[in-house]
């Protein structure tokens, strides 16, 4: 009977340590260590481990997404009031038709127009995407500072108010 619970719990432990890039990923679960190529990072590649010990928000965006555009300055304002406890990554799917390149060139504009764009940025993600399905953009991902994931919702839930209320958990 012993021998049988501990294979059990090995199992149960297991299963509900991470999810794989199989299928989306569920509420309560850990996330999978992904991988981005990054922009805005003093390091070209980086993990979500990196992060852990912060709330992190995946925000996925299209440089052809107005609406994805215009939260970056309320995105960049949050990233720099909770920079110890927060990490807001833009997550770029390769699915958009966006490339590592034209993102270059969107956030080179941004510059020149005096809107500059501080946050990470990941370019031509896929696993991300696979992860995290959305219908529309933008939308985000939450996890939090252990890595499970707390929900998937549109960008207007990233509130200084929300942010707060999962900090102090």
């Amino acid at each position: 009977m012993k021998a049988y619970l501990s294979v059990l719990l090995i199992f149960l432990g297991s299963f509900s340590y991470a999810q794989s890039l199989d299928k989306p990923a569920q509420i309560g679960f850990k996330v999978v260590d992904l991988s981005f190529n990054l922009l805005n990072h003093n390091e070209a590649t980086a993990r979500l481990s990196q992060f852990r010990d912060k709330l992190v928000i995946l925000d996925f965006w299209a440089t052809w997404c107005s609406a994805c555009t215009a939260r970056f300055p309320h995105l960049d304002s949050l990233q720099e009031e909770f920079k110890n406890s927060l990490e807001v990554i833009l997550v770029n799917s390769s699915s958009t038709g966006d490339t590592r390149l034209k993102i270059q060139n969107f956030l080179s504009k941004q510059d020149s127009l005096g809107n500059s764009i501080r946050l990470k940025i990941a370019t031509e993600d896929q696993q991300a995407k696979k992860l995290f399905p959305g219908q529309f953009l933008p939308y985000c991902a939450w996890i939090d500072q252990n890595g499970k994931l707390l929900a998937v919702t549109n960008s207007d839930f990233i509130t200084r108010e929300n942010i707060k209320k999962l900090l102090i958990k």
